[in-house]
């Protein structure tokens, strides 16, 4: 690889907080707790809570539990040359998550990643047409339209060009519990946005990152994916599962699948108006020992952009 190249890849993936715009009348943050044994819990009331936008002390307008919101989910798969040793398990895995997490007034999509963001099945509530969308071969795939701006380029890995299009084109509209999960090596060498872009694009529609990551071996390259699918699920609120084996795999979709029905959402408007500044969020509970899981902070910028 090019050492210049190298030198920018490696500054793309440092630990600097990326900033979500959103629209600051009401600031709205998926939260999950886990008690001192580290187990989720849902019984906590709005009075449980505290916010502090930089450092100061927010007025909570509402908190939602998990049960009460309906789940909008996207299983995004990396079909990239890198990837081909484990498509029959990025398969098998989605199908089972998919069937398990899903309820009734939820819905799922499912896409195909390489140099180009492809729907296999959009926005819809039927388990059987997603899991059956999981098992297109690779010409039925080709034939489906691009989320992604069309491009010629066909060969490389668009891995954030695929969370940023699903960030900005079906979830920025949606509402409650949102979440995308990746199945991917975390390596990237085809997309338009950077991982700083795709970042920011998942924060502004509150939408959680998730990823399950295969890597067949531990080189320099998929240790910087790593660092890169680590870094977007904290800053998003997700988490990152390195599935090298089978049962990781299970174990992780299970403890997804926990979370997800697990979340509470906070609704607060800032004391302070919108001024374009970065502002860091913290978010406690009143219970000595137990942690909460949130993205960091948000531009409060009083409109979104909406870059295609």
């Amino acid at each position: 690889m090019n050492p210049f190249l190298l030198v920018l890849w490696w500054f793309a993936q440092t630990d600097v907080p990326v900033i979500a715009r959103t629209d600051v009348t009401l600031v709205r943050v998926p939260v999950s707790v886990r008690d001192e044994n580290g187990a989720f819990r849902t019984d906590l009331a709005a009075h449980d809570f505290e916010v502090f936008e930089d450092g100061i002390p927010q007025e909570l307008r509402a908190v939602t539990r998990a049960a009460d919101l309906p789940l909008t989910i996207a299983v995004a798969i990396d079909r990239s040359g890198s990837q081909t040793t484990f498509g029959r398990r990025h398969r098998q895995a989605a199908g089972e998550f998919l069937s398990a997490v899903l309820r009734e007034g939820d819905r799922g999509m499912v896409v195909a990643f390489n140099a180009r963001t492809r729907v296999l099945a959009d926005l819809t509530g039927s388990r059987a047409e997603l899991v059956s969308a999981l098992d297109m071969g690779a010409r039925e795939i080709n034939q489906r339209a691009e989320l992604t701006a069309p491009r010629r380029r066909s060969v490389g890995t668009g891995y954030h060009d695929a969370i940023h299009a699903l960030a900005r084109q079906r979830f920025q509209a949606v509402t409650g519990r949102k979440a995308i999960l990746v199945f991917t090596d975390g390596n990237d060498n085809a997309s338009r946005h950077s991982l700083v872009e795709a970042i920011e694009a998942a924060q502004s529609a509150d939408v959680l990152v998730f990823h399950l990551g295969f890597v067949s071996k531990l080189s320099w390259l998929n240790r910087l994916g790593e660092k890169a699918m680590t870094r977007i699920s904290r800053e998003t609120g997700g988490r990152y599962f390195a599935a090298r084996r089978l049962d990781n795999i299970q174990a992780a979709y299970r403890e997804m699948e926990e979370e997800l029905r697990s979340l509470y959402e906070l609704a607060y408007s800032p004391r302070r108006s919108p001024d374009g500044t970065v502002r860091r969020l913290e978010v406690r509970v009143k219970r000595p020992g137990w942690r909460v899981v949130h993205r960091p902070s948000y531009r409060a910028a009083e409109t979104i952009s909406n870059p295609k």
